[in-house]
Parts: C-alpha cells; structure tokens; sequence
C-alpha cells in the first residue's frame, strides 16, 4: 500500500482556536482518545515566522496528554488528519519556517518520508534535520 493511500482518511476534526498565527483544534480516534493538534509560534520575537507543529492524545476530559506511541494501529489515520489540518492552516497562514519534532526512531523515520513526499507539494523544503533534547526535529522554510 502506498503512503498517499493510507493518509487518505482522516478523522473528523474541529477547530477550537483561530489567534492570528497560533491555532488549535482536535479530533476523536475510534477508541475514544482525543488528539489535540496546535500550531504555535516557538518564538514570538524571531523576524521569520516560524510554526512549530505537536499533537499529543490523552482521554477528552484530561489534561494528561501524550506524545508518547501508543501502538493501537491508527497512527496513519492520525496522521492524515494532522496533515489535513496542517495543509489548512499553511494555506491560510503560509509561514515561512515549519518545525516538528520526533522522538522514537519509527516516528523519525515515518515523518522522513511524509516530508519528501509532501513538503514540495506544499510549498516547502527541507532545512535542516538536527538532534534536540526533544528529539529529532525536522525545519521546512518556504520555497
């Protein structure tokens, strides 16, 4: 199966905030999980907008959200609905840096190949891919 094909079914989602460059919105997996999805300047006093995207699941009443893999199988179907939510708000926003972290090596290399085959057809590319604290964290500037 090819990945343009398993991202093809997102989720449902709903936005939640719309605050200029900072958004938020989130969405139910089939176990009863929410996701909650933001898009949040890292850096308020940086000259280049720059976008750092993180999603995290946790129950929807909670606070205790996670990055953490969870292994319950709809991690593509996660990832569409990010990608889709993603795409909405670089259409409406078009920040000239994105970043996004990953942290266990499957997820690195899963966003690996997301970026290559999405990132061109977004506007974007690949400016660095560096070691963080918080894992490996991947840049996209604008074309």
């Amino acid at each position: 199966m090819l990945l343009s094909e398993v991202l093809n079914k997102p989720y449902p989602y709903k936005w939640t905030q719309k605050l200029d460059d900072d958004w938020s919105g989130s969405f139910e997996v089939s176990d009863g999980d929410s996701v909650l999805v933001m898009f949040q300047e890292p850096l308020k006093y940086d000259p280049i907008q720059t976008i750092e995207i993180i999603f995290s699941r946790g129950k929807p009443s909670g606070y205790k959200h996670s990055t953490q893999l969870t292994n319950t199988g709809n991690q593509f179907k996660i990832f569409a609905t990010v990608m889709v939510m993603a795409k909405e708000y670089i259409k409406k926003n078009s920040p000239e840096k994105i970043i996004f972290t990953a942290k266990e090596k499957s997820r690195q290399s899963l966003y690996g190949k997301l970026i290559k085959k999405f990132a061109g057809q977004l506007g974007y590319k690949v400016s660095d891919i560096c070691n963080t604290r918080s894992g490996l964290e991947f840049r996209l500037r604008k074309q």
